[in-house]
């Protein structure tokens, strides 16, 4: 017996072209956000887990940054954290609320 298919969304492809990062509905956990290679072994990697909703996801354009939604301060916020490296720091950079996060091209600043 299956559990039915999981909940998935798209969120951003590296501008290098090797990994795709996706949010996948976990149980009882809500969103959280994963990388895949696209060529090779496509082997999942979680970037963000945690027990509340992780969503929106965008890889900055020199493929150094991850921006990304979440809702552990109650509300929706913006954070940053290196990227691949994503466990080393983390930043919150909105400050009364924040959604769908986009690097401008310089990759300097999210808007």
């Amino acid at each position: 017996m299956t559990d039915g298919p999981e909940n998935k969304a798209l969120y951003d492809w590296t501008k290098d072209g090797r990994e795709v990062v996706f949010g996948r509905q976990n149980k009882g956990a809500g969103w959280d956000i994963y990388a895949a290679l696209i060529h090779g072994d496509h082997k999942t990697r979680p970037l963000v887990e945690a027990p509340f909703n992780q969503t929106d996801a965008c890889v900055s354009p020199d493929v150094k940054w991850l921006a990304y939604v979440s809702d552990e301060s109650g509300r929706p916020e913006v954070y940053v954290r290196a990227f691949p490296a994503v466990t080393t720091a983390r930043w919150q950079v909105s400050a009364t609320g924040g959604t769908l996060p986009v690097w401008a091209h310089s990759g300097k600043e999210l808007v």
